[in-house]
């Protein structure tokens, strides 16, 4: 869908540097491996070649559920509205921004909570992420998307 396509080009480019230092804790988590591991047992999911998309994905939906949420709409249909009407998720939400925004990193923060207890990241790299979680969901309710050109595939392909 056209929308989703956006959306997601958005939160991309707003999210990248928070969301690929998760990505990165997950890489150092895979590279050093845990403390002790059994022979034969399944490797940690950070131990994957690529995983970190899995990571930044993640990140991605809990911020766009938590707006959605927060605004009383589903994820689809908050894209869909964003990129219809080409204005910011700040523009959108009005006098919610402050909601929306505090749910955003409620939610996000929880994500990496998550991370840092089940050992994917590392105390130091969490406080890091935690760091830069404000300026991410600054950029991510102020960045207004942009249509896609006529004919441009509107999801990825599979």
């Amino acid at each position: 869908m056209k929308i989703l396509d956006h959306s997601k080009k958005l939160l991309v480019g707003v999210t990248a540097a928070g969301i690929l230092t998760l990505g990165g804790g997950a890489a150092a988590y895979a590279a050093t491996g845990p403390a002790s591991s059994t022979p034969g047992a399944n490797p940690p999911a950070a131990a994957h070649p690529g995983n970190h998309h899995g990571a930044f994905r993640v990140a991605v939906r809990t911020a766009v559920e938590a707006a959605a949420t927060t605004l009383g709409t589903t994820p689809q249909e908050l894209r869909e509205q964003l990129e219809t009407s080409q204005q910011s998720l700040a523009t959108f939400a009005g006098d919610r921004l402050d909601a929306v925004k505090s749910a955003v990193v409620t939610a996000l923060g929880s994500k990496i909570d998550e991370a840092q207890s089940s050992g994917r990241i590392t105390q130091e790299r969490a406080d890091g992420m935690r760091s830069r979680v404000d300026t991410f969901v600054d950029r991510l309710v102020n960045h207004v998307p942009q249509p896609h050109p006529a004919g441009a595939p509107t999801q990825p392909a599979s």
